[in-house]
């Protein structure tokens, strides 16, 4: 089954894995970001990973987005008039019922997701409460299968 994960947060894949500030990064503050932006990632790649093993996981693309009149999103997300970046990646699992919750497809995988901290202030544009978000007005990851 394949799977299409899109956030409003930074999840911008920067492969940075290291702790410390490399002699190959000599600027500390883009070194920051781009390992938050990392550990943004992974986080939620960890998240996937607590139920299912992904594979074919694609490269984050960071996409604008017109979020006015979006149903997808948070309300608190649907005044804002100009496209503002969303991040979207694709993976599969073997087992298609993984995530199923015995209501929804994906239901544990977004009560899973629900509240897990983030990192902010990176590349995303939308105000963002600094954890996953999978229903109300702050909604902030959405999950889809993915039949293409």
């Amino acid at each position: 089954m394949k799977i299409k994960c899109s956030t409003l947060f930074d999840i911008t894949k920067t492969d940075i894995s290291n702790r410390r500030h490399g002699l190959d990064e000599p600027d500390q503050i883009l070194f920051s970001k781009r390992r938050n932006q990392q550990r943004n990632f992974e986080t939620v790649l960890q998240v996937i990973s607590m139920r299912s093993q992904p594979e074919d996981i694609s490269t984050p693309v960071k996409e604008n987005m017109k979020i006015l009149g979006n149903t997808n999103w948070g309300d608190n997300f649907n005044a804002i008039k100009s496209p503002i970046p969303i991040w979207v990646f694709t993976f599969t699992v073997q087992h298609s019922s993984v995530f199923n919750d015995g209501t929804t497809e994906l239901g544990n995988l977004l009560s899973d997701c629900e509240n897990v901290p983030m990192i902010v202030s990176l590349e995303e544009v939308a105000n963002l409460n600094n954890i996953l978000s999978i229903a109300g007005p702050s909604k902030n990851i959405l999950f889809e299968i993915d039949n293409n």
